[in-house]
């Protein structure tokens, strides 16, 4: 199982090493593949302590921006094909939204793109439970406000990399770490 790590494009390095930093002390066996800077895929994951792993990373990683569970890897040429053979039942419970992220200055519009993705998310319901009524499950519905599932689509030149966002992250901690919100602040001069 694979993770995809977007991640802070504001240091050229230290994003990086903070992520390798921590998948050493938490002892994460995986392969690092850097598809571009801010583009991380973390490769081979134990299945067993997949999700454990991806909660250790989503609390540890202040230079991360979101990780998602890797569902598919494509190039924009096959990308509503390869997109319309995911049986999304495995991963939308209730509501979703796609959201597009280009890497690389790639050209796409994104708008059309998330619409169209979604619309085939849509049509595979249908196709899964029929268009006689009866329904075995969930209809899918688009929550673009508060979905409770987060289809994170990203774009590169060569490659588009599609991911399931299972944890989110809350920097928040992060946040309330900083000098001028703690109890006492002291300048040394």
């Amino acid at each position: 199982m694979d993770l995809l790590l977007i991640q802070s494009q504001e240091h050229e390095t230290l994003p990086l090493a903070e992520l390798k930093a921590v998948l050493s002390c938490e002892d994460i066996g995986c392969d690092v593949e850097v598809i571009t800077q801010g583009l991380i895929l973390l490769k081979s994951l134990n299945e067993l302590d997949f999700y454990k792993n991806y909660k250790i990373l989503v609390r540890r990683l202040a230079y991360t921006h979101e990780i998602h569970e890797l569902i598919l890897r494509t190039d924009l040429h096959n990308l509503e094909r390869d997109f319309s053979s995911v049986n999304w039942n495995d991963y939308i419970e209730k509501d979703f939204v796609v959201r597009i992220k280009r890497f690389e200055k790639v050209n796409i519009d994104t708008t059309a793109i998330e619409r169209r993705l979604g619309h085939l998310i849509l049509s595979s319901n249908d196709v899964v439970y029929g268009a006689s009524g009866k329904t075995d499950g969930v209809d899918f519905k688009v929550n673009l406000n508060n979905p409770e599932s987060f289809i994170r689509v990203v774009a590169t030149q060569k490659e588009v990399f599609i991911g399931i966002e299972k944890f989110k992250l809350n920097k928040k901690h992060f946040q309330d770490l900083k000098p001028h919100k703690r109890p006492f602040f002291i300048q040394v001069l």
